[in-house]
C-alpha cells in the first residue's frame, strides 16, 4: 500500500543541488547536476552521479519542464540508492520550509491544465 503524503508526478526536469562546504558565511558552494524522476508537493526523487549522505540539507533549483519555471526549494536527503555500481544514484529529498508562493508554482505545475 502506498504510504506517500502527496501525489507524485513522474517526469524528468533539470535540477541543480547546491550545498555549502563548511558552516561559514563565505563557504564555497558545491553544485551537483541532477534530473528529477518524480516530484510532488512534499518532495522529489532525483538521479545524479553524486551520492549525498542521508540528512544532508540541500538547496534545489528545479527547472519545471512543462512551464519552464525555475523553482528554488530547500530540502533534506531522506534516502539514497546506488543504481549503477557507484556511477549513478537515486535519492529522495523532502522539501522543508517551502514558502507559499513556491507551493503555488508547484501546485500549478502538478495539477494545472495540460494545455500548452
Amino acid at each position: 500500500m502506498e504510504k506517500r503524503k502527496d501525489k507524485r508526478k513522474e517526469e524528468e526536469n533539470k535540477a541543480v543541488i547546491e550545498l555549502a562546504e563548511g558552516k561559514t558565511e563565505s563557504a564555497d558552494k558545491i553544485s551537483i547536476n541532477a534530473l528529477t524522476q518524480n516530484i510532488s508537493l512534499s518532495g522529489v526523487r532525483l538521479q545524479s552521479d553524486k551520492s549525498l549522505p542521508v540528512d544532508t540539507h540541500v538547496n534545489l533549483q528545479i527547472t519545471l519542464s512543462k512551464s519552464k519555471k525555475l523553482i528554488k526549494l530547500n530540502g533534506k536527503v531522506k534516502w539514497i540508492k546506488d543504481i549503477q555500481d557507484g556511477e549513478l544514484y537515486e535519492m529522495g529529498v523532502e522539501f522543508i520550509e517551502a514558502l507559499p508562493h513556491k507551493i503555488m508554482v508547484l501546485l500549478q505545475h502538478l495539477f494545472g491544465s495540460n494545455d500548452k
